[in-house]
Protein backbone atom coordinates (compact mmCIF):
# COMPACT_ATOMS: atom_id res chain seq x y z
CA UNK A 1 0.00 0.00 0.00
CA UNK A 2 2.84 2.72 0.69
CA UNK A 3 4.78 1.42 -2.44
CA UNK A 4 1.50 2.51 -4.47
CA UNK A 5 1.20 5.56 -2.51
CA UNK A 6 4.45 6.87 -3.45
CA UNK A 7 4.12 5.73 -6.80
CA UNK A 8 1.17 7.44 -7.32
CA UNK A 9 2.52 10.49 -5.37
CA UNK A 10 1.53 13.25 -8.31
CA UNK A 11 -2.17 12.06 -8.05
CA UNK A 12 -2.28 12.07 -4.40
CA UNK A 13 -0.74 15.34 -4.26
CA UNK A 14 -3.19 16.53 -6.77
CA UNK A 15 -6.76 15.21 -4.87
CA UNK A 16 -5.46 16.75 -1.80
CA UNK A 17 -4.24 20.20 -3.54
CA UNK A 18 -7.95 21.46 -4.03
CA UNK A 19 -9.72 23.03 -0.97
CA UNK A 20 -13.11 22.43 -2.67
CA UNK A 21 -12.91 18.33 -2.22
CA UNK A 22 -12.24 18.32 1.39
CA UNK A 23 -9.03 16.19 1.13
CA UNK A 24 -6.72 19.29 2.28
CA UNK A 25 -6.21 17.51 5.62
CA UNK A 26 -4.68 14.53 4.23
CA UNK A 27 -1.97 16.60 2.05
CA UNK A 28 1.67 15.31 2.94
CA UNK A 29 4.31 17.78 3.07
CA UNK A 30 8.09 16.80 1.64
CA UNK A 31 9.03 15.38 4.96
CA UNK A 32 6.14 13.10 5.01
CA UNK A 33 6.76 11.92 1.89
CA UNK A 34 10.71 11.34 2.57
CA UNK A 35 9.57 9.38 5.52
CA UNK A 36 7.24 7.20 3.74
CA UNK A 37 10.01 6.60 1.02
CA UNK A 38 12.45 5.89 3.96
CA UNK A 39 9.59 3.27 5.48
CA UNK A 40 8.81 1.53 2.67
CA UNK A 41 12.27 1.32 1.91
CA UNK A 42 13.35 -0.40 5.41
CA UNK A 43 9.87 -2.21 5.56
CA UNK A 44 11.22 -4.54 2.06
CA UNK A 45 12.92 -7.06 4.62
CA UNK A 46 9.81 -7.88 6.12
CA UNK A 47 7.88 -7.90 2.18
CA UNK A 48 10.23 -10.33 1.17
CA UNK A 49 10.07 -12.75 4.40
CA UNK A 50 6.18 -12.74 4.32
CA UNK A 51 6.23 -13.08 0.59
CA UNK A 52 8.61 -16.20 1.20
CA UNK A 53 7.08 -17.81 3.78
CA UNK A 54 3.05 -17.25 1.91
CA UNK A 55 4.81 -19.47 -0.83
CA UNK A 56 3.23 -23.06 -1.27
CA UNK A 57 6.11 -25.71 -0.70
CA UNK A 58 8.11 -22.87 0.51
CA UNK A 59 7.36 -21.85 3.77
CA UNK A 60 9.78 -24.96 5.77
CA UNK A 61 11.07 -24.81 9.92
CA UNK A 62 14.43 -24.79 8.79
CA UNK A 63 13.89 -21.33 6.93
CA UNK A 64 12.69 -19.90 9.77
CA UNK A 65 16.10 -18.96 11.59
CA UNK A 66 18.55 -17.88 8.79
CA UNK A 67 15.06 -15.79 7.46
CA UNK A 68 15.29 -13.82 11.16
CA UNK A 69 18.93 -13.25 10.68
CA UNK A 70 18.51 -11.45 7.12
CA UNK A 71 16.36 -9.47 8.81
CA UNK A 72 18.25 -8.46 11.75
CA UNK A 73 20.94 -8.40 9.42
CA UNK A 74 19.08 -5.77 7.66
CA UNK A 75 17.52 -3.78 10.10
CA UNK A 76 21.29 -3.48 11.71
CA UNK A 77 22.66 -2.21 8.69
CA UNK A 78 19.71 0.37 8.35
CA UNK A 79 20.62 1.57 11.92
CA UNK A 80 24.02 1.56 11.17
CA UNK A 81 23.82 3.07 8.11
CA UNK A 82 22.02 6.84 9.83
CA UNK A 83 20.38 7.92 6.61
CA UNK A 84 17.02 7.84 8.05
CA UNK A 85 15.59 9.38 10.21
CA UNK A 86 15.37 9.84 13.57
CA UNK A 87 12.31 9.06 14.38
CA UNK A 88 12.81 6.09 11.84
CA UNK A 89 16.15 4.66 13.55
CA UNK A 90 14.19 4.95 16.43
CA UNK A 91 11.76 2.40 15.52
CA UNK A 92 13.74 0.27 13.37
CA UNK A 93 15.93 -0.07 17.22
CA UNK A 94 13.29 -1.23 18.90
CA UNK A 95 11.61 -3.63 15.78
CA UNK A 96 15.22 -5.32 15.97
CA UNK A 97 14.41 -5.20 19.10
CA UNK A 98 11.32 -7.17 19.19
CA UNK A 99 12.76 -9.90 16.75
CA UNK A 100 15.22 -10.70 18.88
CA UNK A 101 12.67 -11.22 21.94
CA UNK A 102 11.12 -13.45 19.00
CA UNK A 103 14.13 -15.18 17.80
CA UNK A 104 15.40 -15.88 21.63
CA UNK A 105 11.85 -18.47 22.00
CA UNK A 106 13.33 -20.28 18.90
CA UNK A 107 15.56 -22.10 21.65
CA UNK A 108 13.04 -23.07 23.94
CA UNK A 109 11.97 -26.08 20.93
CA UNK A 110 14.90 -28.40 19.22
CA UNK A 111 13.12 -28.36 16.30
CA UNK A 112 14.45 -25.14 14.63
CA UNK A 113 18.40 -26.34 15.05
CA UNK A 114 17.33 -29.85 13.96
CA UNK A 115 15.51 -28.90 10.80
CA UNK A 116 18.26 -26.18 9.97
CA UNK A 117 21.25 -28.39 10.64
CA UNK A 118 19.62 -31.40 8.60
CA UNK A 119 18.52 -29.16 5.65
CA UNK A 120 21.10 -29.29 3.05
CA UNK A 121 20.69 -25.70 1.70
CA UNK A 122 22.42 -25.06 5.48
CA UNK A 123 23.79 -27.91 7.48
CA UNK A 124 26.47 -26.85 9.84
CA UNK A 125 27.97 -24.71 8.33
CA UNK A 126 25.36 -22.45 7.99
CA UNK A 127 25.41 -21.85 12.05
CA UNK A 128 29.89 -21.78 11.20
CA UNK A 129 28.98 -19.01 8.18
CA UNK A 130 27.05 -17.00 10.61
CA UNK A 131 29.95 -16.82 12.68
CA UNK A 132 28.09 -18.79 15.56
CA UNK A 133 29.76 -19.73 19.06
CA UNK A 134 31.52 -22.71 18.70
CA UNK A 135 29.67 -23.41 22.15
CA UNK A 136 26.20 -23.05 20.21
CA UNK A 137 27.11 -25.32 17.12
CA UNK A 138 28.57 -28.33 19.30
CA UNK A 139 25.18 -28.00 21.28
CA UNK A 140 23.52 -28.06 18.13
CA UNK A 141 25.34 -30.69 16.71
CA UNK A 142 24.90 -33.21 19.83
CA UNK A 143 21.10 -32.46 19.74
CA UNK A 144 21.15 -34.11 16.32
CA UNK A 145 22.90 -36.88 17.75
CA UNK A 146 21.16 -37.14 20.36
CA UNK A 147 17.62 -37.18 18.92
CA UNK A 148 18.78 -39.53 16.21
CA UNK A 149 20.15 -42.06 18.81
CA UNK A 150 17.22 -41.94 21.07
CA UNK A 151 14.37 -41.73 18.28
CA UNK A 152 15.74 -43.87 15.68
CA UNK A 153 18.88 -46.36 16.32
Amino acid sequence: MLEAAIAYRSVYDALTAHKDNGLRMYELSDEEWELAEQLSEVLQIFKEATEFFSRKNESLLSSVIPVMDDIDETLQTSIDDKKYSTALLHALTLGRRTLNKYYSHTDASELYRIALILDPRYKIMYMRDAHWPSAWVDTAEALVREVFERDYV
